[in-house]
């Protein structure tokens, strides 16, 4: 049973593209690396903390 030549192409370009995405992520992608400083991150999580227990507006 042979596949109908469209679905042939089709299933071709998906392979093609699935190639060139790995080849771009190979080559872009694999060696990046980013080091996290907690204080750095705590600061983008809550930039303007709130003090348990604080007074409102007394």
């Amino acid at each position: 049973m042979s596949l109908h030549p469209t679905a042939r192409h089709l299933g071709w370009l998906i392979v093609v593209k699935l190639l060139a995405l790995v080849a771009l992520w190979w080559c872009f992608v694999r060696d990046a690396s980013l080091e996290v400083d907690a204080q750095d991150m705590s600061r983008q999580l809550a930039p303007n903390p709130v003090v348990q227990g604080a007074p409102r507006g007394q």
